[in-house]
């Protein structure tokens, strides 16, 4: 499938949260804003800055998901700032570790995290712990 048919499947609701593309802002690469209506390949969405008409074959617009996951096989729509914000999220509760279903993603928290207890650590726990008890128990 060609990418260009691909993007003419993406269907958004009035109403519905999205990350549009913020080319603007070096900080901070992805805004949230609120589907306004879709026409064909173009959707009018509306966020801080203002309303913005996006050509959804040139301009990057993605939903946003429900929730965070400890492991991020479990998001809804996997996408770049879907994972970007979901990093952030459990980055910004001192959860420095994150599964991609067996791959362990960790971002550094710049300050001391404190360390379970490895005897009662939980296996689904994203840790580093809990990756080694695994690969001890797969030998």
């Amino acid at each position: 499938m060609a990418e260009s048919e691909e993007i003419r499947l993406t269907k958004f609701k009035k109403g519905q949260e999205v990350w549009v593309e913020d080319k603007r802002n070096e900080e901070k690469m992805w805004q949230l804003g609120k589907v306004e209506e879709q026409g064909g390949l173009f959707v009018v969405v509306t966020t801080k800055s203002g309303a913005l008409s996006l050509d959804l074959r040139q301009d990057s617009c993605f939903p946003v998901n429900p929730s965070d996951a400890a492991d991020m096989t479990g998001l809804y729509f996997i996408n770049e700032p879907g994972i970007l914000m979901n990093l952030e999220a459990r980055s910004l509760r001192d959860e420095a570790y994150t599964f991609m279903a067996s791959v362990l993603v960790a971002v550094n928290p710049l300050k001391p995290l404190k360390n379970p207890d490895p005897k009662t650590i939980d296996p689904s726990v994203p840790h580093p712990f809990s990756v080694a008890e695994n690969a001890f128990k797969q030998m």
